[in-house]
């Protein structure tokens, strides 16, 4: 169901010695396929895209749903230690997640650490998540921060499990596209989701287009080389 197909893709489903190969048109002329799919030009979203497809395979219609997490499922142990040894316990908190594997995916370090002292200054403590290698970019964070003694700095210290236990006890997620955007969204925690233009609408907006809104540049100024 690729519906920006690649050669290398193409090969595999070739070397499946499958009877009957189907795969969506686009301007990829590979003849592996034994049928492909043409996409109406007024379906835009991934999620949609691939509804559509599995529709037309299967001539059922397609209920969509969105991914969610019980996040009861998770060992609370390690969060909750985190939690109280911070004194976020009793205290508005939101994470800020500024990792992303790309780097083009990432804001700029000085933006997060003026989003962080807005935060404050609305007496919200920003929560730093992230993996041991984003270590480096949460200390620039801080170190431009105006005020760096408010900012709690977790990079490294939590797992997938309390992560999420942080994620669903904070008001809301701020960050870049990444997987922890993905975590948050599943949880249904709030979330604000920095990213560039690239292929708008298509990726974006995040979810259910009936409850979730977008914001961006009418002149996308701050689309950059990259996305």
């Amino acid at each position: 169901p690729v519906y920006s197909r690649e050669n290398i893709g193409d090969m595999i489903i070739k070397l499946t010695g499958a009877v009957e190969k189907i795969g969506i048109k686009t301007n990829n002329k590979n003849s592996t396929y034994t049928s492909l799919i043409e996409i109406p030009a007024n379906i835009k979203s991934e999620i949609d895209i691939n509804a559509y497809f599995t529709e037309q395979c299967t001539h059922q219609k397609v209920e969509l749903s969105f991914p969610t997490i019980d996040v009861s499922v998770f060992d609370r142990a390690k969060a909750n230690n985190l939690l109280h040894a911070h004194h976020l316990v009793s205290k508005n908190f939101c994470v800020v997640f500024p990792g992303a594997a790309s780097e083009y995916r990432k804001w700029p370090e000085e933006r997060f650490a003026a989003i962080c002292d807005y935060l404050i200054s609305h007496n919200i403590v920003p929560v730093i998540c992230g993996g041991p290698d984003d270590k480096t970019f949460a200390k620039r964070i801080i170190s431009k921060a105006i005020h760096p003694e408010y900012i709690i700095n977790l990079t490294g210290m939590t797992d997938i499990a309390t992560l999420a236990h942080i994620i669903h006890a904070s008001l809301f997620y701020l960050g870049n596209e990444t997987g922890a955007l993905h975590l948050a969204a599943a949880l249904d925690v709030p979330t604000i989701c920095l990213l560039g233009g690239g292929v708008f609408l298509r990726f974006f907006p995040y979810g259910d287009h009936r409850r979730n809104m977008y914001a961006f540049d009418e002149y996308m100024k701050c689309k950059n080389d990259y996305w």
